[in-house]
Formats: C-alpha cells, sequence, structure tokens
C-alpha cells in the first residue's frame, strides 16, 4: 500500500521523538487546516523539491516542547540566555533536517532527486499562509511537555514554484 507524504512524514517524526524516553508516548494526528497556519513560537520552514514535487513543511513547536527538546540535546551543559536561544533554533531545525531527511529517502524510492532548503527560522506565533490553490495539511504532535505542528503546504500545480517568503505572513 503507497503511503501519502503525510503518513511518511508522520511516521517519521514519531520514529525521531521516540529516541528519547520523555517523548516516547506522543500522540499524532492528521488534518485539513483552513488558509491560514497559526504557528506557535518557534517555528522552522523547509522547502522540499524534486522535479515531481515542490512542498513546504513548517515544523511549529510551543516553547515548552522546545525547552524540553533543548534540554533532552543538551543535557550537561549550561547555556548563556544567547547560547540557549541559538540552540533553541538549532535543535527545532535539526529536528526538521531529519524527520524531513528521513521522509526523502521514502519519497524518494523512484530514484529522483529530492532537496531540502535551508531551514528558515521564525520566532514568534505569527501566521503562514498560501494561495487558494494549495492544500494544506497539518501533522499534530502532542506530548506531556507541550506540542509541535508539522504543516505541509502542497500546490495543487506540483509544476508552479511556490515562493517560501510570498507564504510567510
Amino acid at each position: 500500500m503507497k503511503k501519502n507524504m503525510e503518513e511518511i512524514i508522520q511516521r517519521c517524526a514519531l520514529n525521531y521523538f521516540n529516541r528519547f524516553t520523555e517523548l516516547s508516548s506522543m500522540q499524532t494526528s492528521v488534518s485539513n487546516v483552513p488558509r491560514e497556519l497559526k504557528l506557535h513560537d518557534t517555528t522552522a520552514v523547509i522547502g522540499v523539491s524534486s522535479v515531481r514535487m515542490n512542498v513546504i513543511a513548517a515544523f511549529s513547536a510551543d516553547k515548552t516542547f522546545v525547552d524540553k527538546l533543548v534540554a533532552l540535546e543538551t543535557e550537561g551543559f549550561e547555556l548563556s540566555e544567547e547560547e540557549y536561544h541559538e540552540m533553541a533554533h538549532a535543535t527545532l531545525a535539526e529536528a526538521a533536517n531529519i524527520i524531513l531527511g528521513h521522509a526523502t529517502s521514502e519519497l524518494s524510492l523512484d530514484g529522483s532527486h529530492i532537496t531540502l532548503s535551508a531551514p528558515m527560522m521564525i520566532d514568534s506565533s505569527s501566521a503562514m499562509g498560501c494561495t487558494k490553490e494549495s492544500s494544506l495539511k497539518r501533522i499534530i504532535l502532542n506530548s506531556q511537555f507541550g506540542d509541535m505542528d508539522i504543516d505541509i503546504i502542497i500546490p495543487h500545480d506540483q509544476t508552479k514554484q511556490t515562493n517560501l517568503q510570498e507564504c510567510i505572513s
């Protein structure tokens, strides 16, 4: 049975977070979302493109989730406030890159080359949306330490280029 992109990314996200005992009991769901996405406190936005697809993935987490992820990744290190801010960005961006990297290996089984853009970081709760021709999917990850959403913007016309900057408001 062929899995869709959302199912593959959802499974890869669960596999990534299951390596942390504290995050191994996450609950997930996939849903369609309205034209405008409400983002959490910290968001990493990455473009995913190939000859067959051109999508944008936004990994958006609330502060408590990012705090826990940073604590797990930097256990034993003391960080200044400035170092913590940089580590919060780096940790969320790295998690997004790893999850998408694992997903792209499955998505490119037909031999097509898939590239990922560098993560663009957004601090603060804001909104993100795209044209009416796009479909928006949300993978919701809930844990006792906070929440993270993975929003996927998929243009209906995959031959059209979606400009990342046009999707951020």
